[in-house]
């Protein structure tokens, strides 16, 4: 199911606590002797009086299809941001891309963050 940008990105943009993929770079290049790997930060931020424990998930998605589920721990104090540095495996396969972060852990739903990539062959 495709999402309006209004569905992916506003519903979560002010959750508490709350979940940012500090990923910008939207271009990867493949590299013929191996996969592709993308480092960045993972902030949690938490603007509620309660710490939190718990998990983040990142999937890498081609429409609805997971090509990569990793999943990692986190801690943050009240009012506090913690960030975790993260590497997860690209497909090998060019195309466009949606790398979704899922922020478990709170009472309600959880919370998403969204980027799109694009992964080109070497030339």
């Amino acid at each position: 199911m495709k999402l309006s940008e209004e569905q992916k990105y506003v519903p979560d943009a002010f959750a508490a606590p709350g979940v940012c993929a500090e990923l910008w770079q939207t271009d990867f290049t493949i590299n013929n002797w191996s996969g592709v790997q993308a480092e960045f930060p993972v902030a949690v931020i938490n603007d509620t009086d309660q710490s939190y424990t718990d998990y983040f998930t990142i999937e890498v998605m081609k429409a609805d299809s997971i090509c990569s589920h990793n999943t990692f721990q986190y801690k943050v104090a009240p009012y506090g941001i913690n960030r975790t540095m993260v590497k997860i495996d690209l497909p090998k396969i060019a195309g466009s891309y949606n790398i979704i972060t899922t922020l478990h852990g709170r009472k309600s739903k959880p919370v998403k963050s969204w980027r799109d990539i694009n992964l080109k062959n070497e030339k």
